[in-house]
């Protein structure tokens, strides 16, 4: 598979929730997502039915490239390297890895990094060269 817009390979592994839904449904084709009419979703076709289902529940001012913003922020919040952000979303550099996950959880960043500073510390201090 390939990342749409930048053209990467990609091959991503099947999140174990997802995999457990999917294993309690039919299998109609070879991929996950087919349209009315048993076809693969495109990229484009899968955003047209997005923005139609979204229409039909009278939600706007959402898109289906947000999916992928979100991927890196809730990737970034799990603790992912940028590397491995890329390797998700397909993005070629890291620095636009950086402007999607922008919007990361500060808080949580913060606290993980004072609480690996902290464990850093402690282990010079038991070692005695702290």
């Amino acid at each position: 598979m390939r990342q749409q817009k930048t053209g990467e390979p990609l091959s991503i592994p099947c999140h174990e929730v997802l995999r457990a839904e999917l294993e309690t449904m039919p299998r109609i084709a070879e991929t996950i997502l087919v349209g009315e009419r048993g076809a693969p979703l495109t990229g484009s076709s899968l955003s047209v039915m997005v923005r139609k289902v979204l229409r039909e529940m009278g939600v706007d001012g959402y898109a289906i490239h947000g999916l992928r913003k979100n991927a890196a922020i809730e990737l970034d919040n799990a603790g992912c390297s940028t590397q491995e952000i890329a390797a998700i979303t397909g993005h070629r550099t890291l620095g636009m890895v950086a402007h999607y996950s922008k919007k990361r959880d500060q808080r949580l960043h913060a606290r993980s990094a004072m609480e690996k500073r902290e464990r850093a510390q402690s282990g010079k201090l038991r070692n005695g060269t702290g």
